[in-house]
């Protein structure tokens, strides 16, 4: 069943809770296929990195990371696993979080997520490396709620935007993050 593959909060799952069985397939199917338009990530004023989840993991060597997400003919996998070099970017840009404790990263700063098999956090070595191998100054993520909407973390070169809020009934804040020139303005929105 739907539930005891993705869980009762998944997309998929409030489609169904919402538009009934078929119709929620149908809106959930449309969702998925406007996706597959979107981009992975984005980088705006040329030094800030905005992407859904965090960077893709690093094991040595020269870094080409970004020049293989950018290149014109890389493709989006259809995947149900981050197997491949292509579905492990894919994964990491979609899924990877932030470390909370660096104590078991590897020495690039990559480490298993609780999230699962195949999904990885970063810690602020990664960042740092990221960072500097491509020329940017902070990271704008989204992907885990925070209570206030927005949380800063490596060194403030990490910042979580979680925009909606009261997510699930959870009394959370949204985060709003104004990128004009040379200036990052934090906004953040109370719950009501």
């Amino acid at each position: 069943s739907t539930q005891s593959t993705w869980g009762s909060q998944s997309f998929i799952s409030q489609c169904h809770r919402l538009f009934g069985r078929e119709e929620g397939d149908t809106v959930w199917r449309a969702a998925n296929e406007a996706f597959r338009y979107m981009p992975l990530a984005s980088i705006v004023e040329d030094r800030v990195f905005c992407v859904h989840g965090g960077i893709p993991r690093f094991s040595g060597g020269q870094d080409l990371r970004l020049d293989y997400l950018f290149q014109h003919k890389f493709a989006l996998p259809t995947f149900s696993s981050c197997e491949d070099e292509a579905q492990q970017l894919v994964c990491d840009l979609c899924w990877a979080d932030p470390a909370d404790d660096e104590n078991s990263l590897n020495a690039f700063g990559f480490g298993d997520n609780e999230r699962g098999a195949g999904v990885i956090t970063f810690g602020s070595k990664a960042v740092d490396d990221w960072c500097e191998n491509h020329g940017f100054d902070l990271i704008l993520r989204a992907h885990q709620e925070k209570s206030d909407g927005l949380r800063l973390a490596k060194s403030a070169r990490v910042v979580t935007v979680f925009s909606t809020s009261d997510y699930e009934g959870h009394q959370n804040g949204a985060g709003i993050v104004l990128i004009t020139g040379t200036q990052v303005k934090m906004i953040i929105k109370q719950p009501f």
